[in-house]
């Protein structure tokens, strides 16, 4: 009996040490595709991390990453001057999470798998849409959802612009007669 107790737990460390390599893993092979997306976003959006706005005086783009030592992930964040932001991040166990503001994910339920072409010059996300445990997966370029994010800041400086100013107050008419010429002889 104490044999087969000793071996039961051994087949069961086991199969918890399989499962925890797996997700080890899968959270260093995600890990790796969120840094190569980093480097795809400073490629294409190299000309304007540099850049201000002339208003506000914040650089127009930029991105950054964080990674928790704590708690064993790794995010990297997009943001725009105007308070947009972009997040896709990887957990200690190797599942992506994402975020936005404005919401552009609203079509991507769960991220399976983020790929960079080796010359950065294109990337893809897969995907499956929300409610969809098992498929099919979904393949989107990552750039449609940054040109969505682009696209709802131009709508909403252009909103902005658009504006009516605040009228002038109107004259206040002078009564007749109230007002006197002045004339200047110059001779």
């Amino acid at each position: 009996m104490v044999r087969r107790v000793a071996d039961d737990l051994h087949a069961s460390f086991a199969r918890i040490a399989a499962i925890r390599d797996r997700q080890t893993q899968t959270r260093i092979a995600r890990s790796e595709q969120l840094t190569r997306l980093l480097a795809y976003f400073r490629v294409i959006l190299a000309g304007y991390l540099t850049r201000t706005d002339p208003i506000t005086g914040a650089r127009l783009v930029d991105i950054g990453t964080d990674e928790s030592k704590a708690h064993g992930g790794l995010s990297i964040v997009l943001a725009i001057f105007d308070g947009s932001k972009m997040k896709i991040s990887v957990d200690a166990l190797g599942r992506f999470a994402h975020a936005s503001v404005p919401d552009i994910f609203a079509g991507v339920g769960r991220i399976v798998e983020i790929r960079v072409a080796d010359d950065l010059a294109h990337a893809d996300l897969y995907y499956l849409s929300p409610g969809d445990l098992r498929g099919p997966i979904q393949i989107e370029p990552i750039d449609t959802f940054l040109f969505a994010m682009l696209a709802k800041t131009a709508e909403t400086i252009e909103a902005q612009a658009d504006e009516p100013l605040t009228p002038a107050p109107p004259p206040t008419a002078e009564p007749q007669g109230a007002r006197q010429s002045l004339k200047i002889d110059i001779r």
